[in-house]
């Protein structure tokens, strides 16, 4: 009899513990934090227009959502006369976004970027990128290239400059009918320094840094002479 009683008690008494830690333990189902990170990424992918641009180095060290730029006069024939405007090529971006369990934030930076001929005799493009990734010490990235780079698609800047009376960003907004590769990467990792290197082989020297849906334009300044 007894040890019918307790038995019972007992039984009763993990019934009660299971139901008190369901009713009391967070359930983290209810955090989407893979849809909050979409949502941040979006979000800063979609205001990438609207950031601060700078060319002074530590100023685009000091703050976020700002992008590195290298002013560079694009001269193109446009309508049967020679045009020159001011169009600004992006070496690096620091962006950040937050939502309610997530804190994202990514810095690109180029380093160098040179054209150089590989060993099949095809013009390429060489960079050395430096990557943080606040969520991620090395992210899965993906990387592709604008083709081709041509008077059109300067003519097509030319018309967004003169719309809106700013320097447009190579790689922003880029023509509908814009085609894209996707291209050879590294991500090198040294316990030693802070930065991850990110090492790009590309047939054009307008590439992206792809945390998708966000993507990040970066330009070679040495490909295009400045007049």
């Amino acid at each position: 009899m007894w040890s019918t009683a307790f038995g019972i008690i007992t039984s009763a008494f993990v019934v009660f513990a299971i139901v008190y830690a369901t009713l009391h333990v967070p359930h983290i189902s209810n955090i989407d934090v893979i849809d909050q990170l979409y949502n941040v990424k979006l979000y800063l992918n979609q205001s990438l227009n609207s950031l601060n641009y700078t060319q002074n180095i530590e100023i685009f060290r000091e703050y976020v959502n700002i992008t590195r730029v290298r002013v560079v006069n694009i001269t193109v024939s446009y309508n049967g006369s020679v045009v020159k405007y001011p169009l600004l090529f992006p070496l690096g971006h620091k962006v950040l976004g937050r939502e309610r369990n997530v804190v994202y934030q990514l810095y690109v930076d180029i380093k160098w970027c040179r054209p150089t001929l590989l060993p099949s005799g095809t013009l390429a493009y060489l960079y050395e990128i430096k990557i943080r990734h606040s969520i991620d010490i090395l992210p899965w990235l993906e990387t592709k290239a604008l083709v081709p780079i041509s008077d059109s698609l300067f003519r097509h800047y030319y018309d967004v400059w003169k719309s809106t009376n700013k320097p447009p960003v190579l790689g922003l907004s880029p023509p509908p009918n814009t085609t894209y590769v996707r291209v050879a990467k590294a991500l090198i990792y040294s316990t030693r320094e802070d930065d991850v290197k990110l090492y790009v082989v590309a047939p054009s020297p307008v590439i992206y840094i792809i945390d998708y849906p966000l993507e990040l334009p970066l330009a070679c300044p040495n490909a295009f002479s400045q007049n």
